[in-house]
């Protein structure tokens, strides 16, 4: 006869707890992109130039103790 084992793996939800705690995540990260419509005197028609700026927000979790 032969024997099998099966483990079963615990899948957990993805929350923000889970991802710092289990996907070491440090921080958020923040993009802004600014669309700029430039039209020079000399032209007839007007350019887009997009901007971004990106910064990131430190993650600080304080886990709950089991009650």
């Amino acid at each position: 006869m032969t024997h099998i084992s099966i483990k079963t793996n615990l899948q957990l939800r993805l929350t923000e707890k889970n991802l710092v705690e289990e996907g070491k995540v440090y921080a958020n990260k923040m993009q802004i992109v600014y669309d700029v419509l430039i039209k020079y005197a000399d032209e007839d028609f007007c350019h887009v130039v997009s901007i971004l700026d990106e910064f990131l927000i430190p993650v600080e979790y304080e886990a709950k103790a089991s009650e």
